[in-house]
């Protein structure tokens, strides 16, 4: 089966997903939770984890900004692949306890899926 898109593209997708989603979370966290369907005013300690998020994407973005890198990056793609895996995971089990209403799961399960094919697509040979 042909992939449409390539590992180098993919590679590109997921790095300007993490870098936005953790500069986003980090300097305008209520803002990104909003647009994740979260209520940070019905729950301000959101805010302080949206940070954290924030700061977790990023260092995972990190290695792909530094030149000569490339075991460091395959790294970060294989345990990006793991933590993406577990973000889907708790976005479900948020969602089944009644934690997160549907759609604020619904948006973090979906783009930790996206990042989890993205991340498997990347570590493929060009």
């Amino acid at each position: 089966m042909d992939i449409p898109i390539t590992p180098a593209q993919a590679r590109t997708a997921l790095v300007t997903v993490r870098t936005g989603l953790g500069v986003s979370s980090l300097l305008a966290p209520r803002l990104t939770g909003k647009l994740f369907g979260i209520d940070t005013g019905e729950n301000p300690a959101a805010v302080y984890l949206a940070r954290l998020f924030g700061a977790r994407e990023l260092f995972m973005a990190a290695p792909f900004f530094l030149e000569d890198a490339e075991e460091l990056q395959a790294f970060a793609l294989q345990a990006g692949v793991a933590v993406d895996g577990a973000d889907v995971v708790a976005a479900t089990a948020a969602c089944a306890r009644g934690n997160l209403r549907i759609r604020a799961a619904m948006l973090a399960a979906l783009t930790a899926a996206a990042a989890v094919a993205l991340g498997v697509i990347a570590q493929q040979d060009d």
